[in-house]
């Protein structure tokens, strides 16, 4: 049993079933997907599922009008665009460890 109006997690979403998406649409009634990935390489595949939850990472949807709140929509919230590891401190190129890193 599911709880409404939670935020749930998916595996890989383009990889839904047609009744995937309609347990999806229609029994849990989710209305937005907010896509966390960064949209490169084999996340940015089209797929049956942005026809309900629009727009596809891949530009297919370019020409549509935005969807509002309310509506299925998929929106990019690529959180991890950007981020890189931090650059090495002295003593870790070393093979040393900071005895104040906790």
């Amino acid at each position: 049993f599911l709880k409404q109006g939670v935020l749930f997690r998916t595996g890989h979403w383009v990889t839904a079933t047609a009744a995937d998406l309609h347990i999806l649409r229609d029994t849990l009634h989710i209305k937005t997907y907010l896509d966390l990935r960064n949209g490169q390489d084999f996340e940015s595949v089209d797929a049956e599922c942005f026809d309900d939850y629009p727009p596809s990472p891949n530009g297919r949807h370019d020409a549509s009008w935005p969807r509002e709140a309310g509506e299925r929509r998929r929106v990019s919230c690529p959180f991890s665009k950007g981020l890189q590891p931090r650059p090495l401190q002295e003593m870790a190129q070393v093979g040393e460890i900071d005895p104040d890193d906790k």
